[in-house]
């Protein structure tokens, strides 16, 4: 097992996930500073598993897609400790419209 250590400069740790496919890390994802994550999963045509992972910030929402989990692949998620910025970076950011934070906000 692995750990991230608190780095040496006092930079705060963010709550990130880590993903491993068949036992072998597929990567960490880490959200913004201050932000959480959230997976969601589907059986595809039941054949297939789809997995996306999502995060944001009232700006924009971030996406990472994972590759397509066969029947008798094994995924595995655990929360880890990460340097915010450090991991996967996103597949895709979009920024929040206007009347999306006006509607949040009211």
């Amino acid at each position: 097992m692995v750990l991230l250590k608190q780095p040496d400069n006092g930079m705060k740790m963010s709550k990130a996930l880590e993903i491993k496919i068949d036992g072998k890390l597929f990567g960490t994802f880490v959200p913004p500073e201050g932000s959480s994550f959230g997976v969601m999963m589907g059986n595809i045509f039941q054949t297939h598993m789809k997995v996306q992972v999502t995060t944001g910030t009232r700006e924009e929402e971030w996406y990472w897609k994972l590759p397509d989990i066969a029947e008798n692949q094994e995924i595995t998620f655990r929360m880890v400790e990460a340097e915010p910025g450090s991991g996967i970076p996103p597949a895709s950011v979009v920024p929040v419209e206007a009347e999306e934070l006006a509607d949040s906000s009211s």
